[in-house]
Formats: structure tokens, C-alpha cells, sequence
């Protein structure tokens, strides 16, 4: 993805990355394999 481009040219490791659905009927969010529109990203910057 874009994001994983500018992290790695920031010096960071893309650790893991997670796709994040809501519901808005009852509002409850959930961690989902899809990552085509809301997702999140965890780096770390090596030592």
C-alpha cells in the first residue's frame, strides 16, 4: 500500500497491518481481514 511505501522510506518495518470494519447500526467496530478502506498499521523503527 501507499502508506507501507512512506513508512519503509521513513526507515521504518511495517509490522503488521489489519483491516477495521464498523457497523453503524450498533456501533461496534471490528478488526477484519479486509484492508480495501479502513485499515491500521503497526511499525517499528529498528534498532
Amino acid at each position: 500500500s501507499e502508506l507501507s511505501r512512506f513508512a519503509r522510506a521513513a526507515g521504518l518495518e511495517v509490522h503488521s497491518i489489519i483491516g477495521l470494519r464498523y457497523n453503524p447500526f450498533t456501533h461496534v467496530a471490528t478488526l477484519a481481514e479486509d484492508t480495501d478502506v479502513n485499515y491500521m498499521m503497526a511499525c517499528r523503527k529498528p534498532a
